[in-house]
């Protein structure tokens, strides 16, 4: 492991938002970093192969010139590294906020795209009511088409489902989930179908503007309550955008599906976490509104 100090010079709005989805932690940074590496190899590779294309793929490596061989070798440590950090992100790792006494009911908490660091708060508040809880990366459950290789969001989310309901301070039945932003479009799209092994799921500025306009194909797989949280003023990459949940939010009632949702007009992305964005006010609102939720459709022990 290598040690890096990096000074960075970025305009004062890019660094809030950056600073406010969490880009600037060294663990969002070495994602960032590796996705580079294999943008660049797979970008150096085709030139090369065009190149072995137009010389009729005569060209050996030992007529290439010292400079280009440097090159060559330099492009397979590079797919070599991006080869070890794309297996390294398929390990589906989690982390567990077990509660203090007893068993507790699963609650499976789903990050954004930066990561868990920012959802520990979470894990640890969440165990305090006496949850079972298990955080995983956002990243393994809805999951971009870059790097959707091999990769099965929906498949590593019923893994963990299945995991966590093994464990043994976990209490028997079904799970509740909670996402946010990557992850609460993953929990939306690949929880809420699953009506036999989860309660409830809960979605904070949940990633669907990409999906498009119509959202009668994500409501059509709602199978069980859902509560969703926006912010009237995120523009946040235009991910989440709070008309995207207005759009889903009719599509679910015209299907008769239990929906909820919640606009904080002056709020933006990431409103409750500990970032400049955050909102004292919305934040406890959401949380009080999470718990309720949790208490009636999923309680943390059998009454």
């Amino acid at each position: 492991m290598t040690t890096l100090e990096l000074e960075l010079n970025l305009p004062d709005r890019l660094a809030r938002e950056a600073q406010a989805a969490g880009l600037l932690t060294p663990k969002a940074l070495a994602r960032m970093l590796k996705d580079a590496i294999r943008r660049r190899a797979g970008q150096a590779f085709a030139v090369l192969s065009r190149v072995g294309r137009l010389t009729g793929g005569v060209m050996q490596l030992m007529e290439i010139t010292p400079a280009m061989r440097r090159f060559v070798s330099s492009l397979l440590l590079a797919s070599l590294v991006a080869g070890g950090a794309q297996a390294q992100a398929q390990e589906l790792k989690r982390e567990v906020f077990a509660p203090a006494a007893e068993k507790g009911a699963i609650v499976i908490v789903v990050s954004g795209v930066s990561g868990t660091a920012l959802y520990r708060d979470y894990g640890t508040r969440l165990a305090g009511l006496g949850y079972y809880t298990v955080l995983i990366d956002g990243n393994d459950v809805l999951i971009r088409a870059r790097d959707s290789k091999d990769r099965d969001g929906a498949a590593n989310l019923r893994k963990i489902i299945a995991d966590a309901q093994a464990a043994p301070q976990a209490a028997a039945g079904k799970v509740a989930l909670v996402g946010f932003s990557l992850g609460g479009g993953g929990v939306l799209l690949h929880g809420a179908p699953l009506k036999d092994s989860v309660s409830a799921v809960i979605a904070y500025y949940p990633a669907i503007t990409k999906l498009g306009p119509d959202m009668a194909p994500l409501a059509s797989g709602m199978q069980v309550p859902v509560l969703v949280f926006a912010g009237g003023q995120d523009r946040y990459f235009n991910c989440c955008l709070a008309e995207s949940a207005r759009a889903l939010e009719a599509a679910a009632k015209a299907r008769q599906a239990a929906f909820e949702l919640v606009v904080y007009a002056d709020a933006g992305h990431g409103f409750n976490l500990s970032v400049p964005a955050y909102r004292a006010g919305d934040a406890n609102d959401a949380w009080t509104r999470t718990t309720a939720l949790l208490h009636r459709l999923h309680p943390a022990r059998a009454p």
